[in-house]
């Protein structure tokens, strides 16, 4: 069973399609005022990604010709189901660290405290700064203003039917889009770092629903533009743990803004949608600026760190096995 719930978040992961940033902003001891970045800093950033990915193969491969072995492979397995089968230790702390970081897994599917508990008591842990919820009530909050009905603390009484009728109908809410993403990025700051993903993951449904509810153009493209900047964001947050938050599809956030450019402008060709998109790069830049040095800002009135590095040890060794064998990450 926690194979399953192991799979289930790495579904998670790749249905956001993450991995844009390992350009490093190193924590060296002096803070960093202001951001001047421009269409080729962000060129740089995603060829700077690259070549990371590109010294860890090569590392790699010398690695196995003067037969030393690397890290992960303290690990041995040849498939996910054999390296969660043979180290159930290590797995159950992985899943747990990870729910400490994320959300808890039985509120994935609505079974968990979060997602059971009447809301005004979500609401009121909410209050108390309880992160989990915070990410659980964030997320609902933002689908409540998108669809009109919530992702994980659900009405019961209501039926399958019930709930699509009130999304065929709903007319979003923004300022209630607002109030939950900016929950999601107090949770992270307060070390539930999943929120940031959260926020990714859960602009993808609001822009869809402002394409199919004719929101203004430029309304739709600002979206567009703060989602991948929130993805650079987070990227680079835990760009000291490439085992979870890896490079390997480094322009899949690219890919997708497009998709969502070609949905908007239906008339455009492919080609005419990528020009528009590289016009929209200094925008890009300018609010990834804004977002990294509002996190730094935040994280150290709160004395953390602001690039954390989360993963150590043997847990490290077992989150890097299983981005391989669990994740297809290579």
């Amino acid at each position: 069973m926690k194979k399953v719930l192991l799979t289930i978040f790495i579904v998670v992961l790749i249905l956001a399609k993450f991995a844009w940033l390992t350009f490093m902003f190193l924590e060296s001891g002096t803070e960093k005022q202001s951001l001047s970045l421009d269409a080729e800093f962000l060129a740089e950033i995603r060829a700077e990604a690259k070549r990371e990915q590109e010294a860890r193969e090569v590392a790699k491969v010398q690695g196995n010709k003067t037969g030393n072995e690397v890290s992960e492979h303290k690990f041995k397995a040849e498939t996910c189901q054999e390296l969660t089968e043979q180290y159930p230790a290590m797995e159950s702390q992985f899943m747990e660290f990870i729910g400490n970081i994320w959300v808890n897994y039985d509120d994935l599917d609505g079974t968990g405290n979060y997602s059971t508990m009447p809301i005004e008591s979500l609401k009121s842990l909410v209050k108390a700064k309880d992160t989990g919820a915070m990410v659980v009530q964030g997320v609902d909050l933002m689908w409540q203003g998108a669809i009109g009905v919530r992702a994980h603390n659900q009405d019961k009484t209501m039926t399958a039917k019930e709930r699509l009728a009130i999304t065929d109908t709903h007319q979003m809410n923004f300022d209630t889009i607002q109030q939950g993403e900016e929950m999601l990025y107090e949770a992270a700051l307060l070390g539930r770092y999943g929120g940031l993903m959260e926020v990714v993951l859960n602009k993808g449904l609001v822009i869809n629903r402002m394409i199919r509810r004719g929101v203004s153009v430029e309304l739709v493209v600002e979206e567009i533009i703060n989602r991948e900047a929130y993805a650079l964001m987070w990227m680079e947050v835990h760009a000291k743990d490439p085992a979870l938050f890896h490079t390997a599809n480094i322009e899949q956030f690219s890919k997708e803004s497009k998709q969502y450019l070609s949905k908007l402008f239906p008339n455009l060709t492919p080609e005419e949608v990528t020009e528009y998109y590289q016009e929209q790069q200094k925008d890009i830049v300018g609010v990834f600026a804004d977002n990294i040095n509002r996190w730094l800002k935040d994280r150290k009135a709160l004395g953390e760190k602001a690039f954390p590095q989360l993963l150590t040890g043997d847990l490290k060794m077992y989150a890097e096995q299983a981005s391989k064998l669990c994740w297809g990450v290579q």
